[in-house]
């Protein structure tokens, strides 16, 4: 079983994938990660393509419209308003051009 970290600073997007996502109810917290830190893992959270691209997969949190911006929306149920969802991605990185 792959380890699984949460890459997140809204708190309501924390309860949300805990709450949906299996094997993530107790998965570890960050504000910040490093592509040390999610190297291999299973990630769940919003990161950037460069370090997404270290971990094993990534479950990122998207939304049907625009998504909220920080503590504009400070539930579940706030979320969910919003359209959100999780969609799992594998992602590779193919070269560098500069």
């Amino acid at each position: 079983m792959k380890t699984k970290i949460i890459v997140s600073r809204h708190e309501a997007t924390i309860k949300f994938i805990k709450e949906v996502i299996p094997g993530f109810e107790t998965a570890p917290v960050r504000e910040e990660v490093t592509k040390e830190e999610i190297r291999g893992k299973e990630v769940a959270g919003n990161t950037p393509l460069n370090l997404a691209a270290e971990a094993e997969k990534v479950h990122a949190v998207i939304f049907d419209g625009k998504p909220p911006r920080g503590e504009e929306v400070d539930s579940i149920e706030g979320l969910k308003e919003r359209g959100v969802r999780i969609e799992t991605f594998k992602v590779t990185k193919e070269g560098r051009i500069v």
